[in-house]
């Protein structure tokens, strides 16, 4: 047999096994892109199941306390409503009594501060002092809650502490917050009206943004380690 024969018959085997092991090769380069593929997408997939679980959650306590938030203004608007009812006619029954003039004449000052506050609506005052008081509360509390000064004035101490060392201060803070609004300068005066729907709602306060807002250390910890992530990933993709 010719010597060409032969060659043919020899090369073409080897071209068929260089073909398969090119296929092979491909095949192979192929099948670990997928699976690395299919990873990364498990990776994210599981990431992102995790973030909105984290987010439902937290959403899930942002419902929560408005809930809460919304029952204690409910509660504070009925409970301050009948106590300025008892007031209002309690003061007008006083005004009947011949010692009144004497009290008048002797502290007009005061007397003209309480009259102002008694000719207030008996529907609408409770109801605006309720809600400032609220936002007053809230806005004192986060910023306690931020500060992790919350632990030093509330959630270590007993009930009697609570009321020492957070209601009565947030009583005086809306009583001096109040005073240019409704124009008096009595301050006492005005915390009388404002201890009820304080004593209401700051214990609830304190809780709802205890619920929602981290400390201002650990938001700082968060932050520091998210950055060092960011610088990680940045300095391994951009090799110097």
């Amino acid at each position: 047999m010719p010597s060409h024969f032969c060659n043919v018959r020899g090369y073409v085997p080897n071209a068929f096994s260089e073909k398969n092991m090119n296929t092979n090769n491909v095949k192979n380069v192929l099948e670990s892109l997928y699976v690395k593929i299919l990873k990364r997408v498990q990776t994210i997939y599981q990431t992102d199941k995790l973030s909105l679980n984290q987010y439902a959650i937290y959403l899930r306590k942002v419902i929560d306390s408005i809930s809460e938030a919304f029952i204690l203004i409910i509660f504070s608007i009925f409970v301050n409503f009948v106590l300025f009812l008892m007031m209002k006619i309690a003061w007008h029954s006083y005004l009947v009594m011949p010692a009144a003039d004497h009290f008048i004449k002797a502290h007009s000052d005061f007397a003209s501060e309480v009259s102002i506050l008694m000719g207030k609506s008996i529907i609408r005052f409770p109801v605006e002092l309720t809600l400032r008081v609220f936002l007053l509360c809230i806005s004192v509390c986060t910023a306690c809650q931020l500060l992790n000064a919350a632990d030093y004035f509330f959630h270590t101490k007993n009930q009697s502490g609570k009321y020492l060392f957070s209601g009565l201060p947030l009583t005086i803070i809306t009583g001096w917050y109040l005073q240019s609004i409704y124009e008096i300068e009595n301050i006492y005066l005005l915390c009388t009206f404002t201890a009820l729907p304080v004593f209401c709602m700051f214990s609830g306060c304190f809780e709802i943004t205890k619920r929602l807002f981290p400390k201002i250390k650990t938001l700082i910890k968060k932050v520091n380690v998210l950055i060092k992530s960011l610088v990680a990933k940045l300095k391994h993709r951009f090799p110097q």
